[in-house]
């Protein structure tokens, strides 16, 4: 079998010539494939935005997307979980000093539950409760 060596060089300006004389017709070019296609440049600038949690710029696949990475976002969780416990006095520094709702004696609250001072604060307080009831 014999082939016959083909030089691109020699059927480009084959190619170029025919089209010059309008013997043949040049393909249009292939449509960009991909997530962002069929966007434009403005439309995919608006959608370049800042993480929230360490600064770096990423283009956002979803509308609801505020982080780069899933170590962000689980960075970012991590941190509102804190906050939500230290506000509720659940963690972190003892809350401040509160009277007792009994007998008022000031006392300082080791999470937000504590309403008593002390075990017979609490056993009248309860006793008061079912009273009410």
């Amino acid at each position: 079998m014999n082939l016959i060596k083909i030089n691109p060089d020699e059927i480009r300006s084959i190619v170029g010539k025919l089209v010059a004389q309008g013997r043949a017709v040049v393909p249009p070019e292939k449509p960009k494939r991909g997530k962002y296609s069929g966007r434009t440049e403005s439309q995919n600038k608006l959608r370049v935005i800042a993480c929230d949690q360490c600064g770096t710029k990423f283009m956002k696949q979803c509308a609801v997307h505020l982080r780069c990475s899933k170590a962000c976002s689980r960075k970012a969780n991590i941190e509102s979980v804190r906050v939500w416990f230290v506000a509720r006095g659940l963690r972190g520094n003892p809350l401040a000093h509160y009277p007792c709702d009994n007998c008022g004696t000031v006392f300082k609250k080791l999470n937000a539950g504590h309403r008593f001072c002390g075990p017979k604060c609490r056993e009248i307080g309860k006793k008061i409760r079912k009273a009410m009831k």
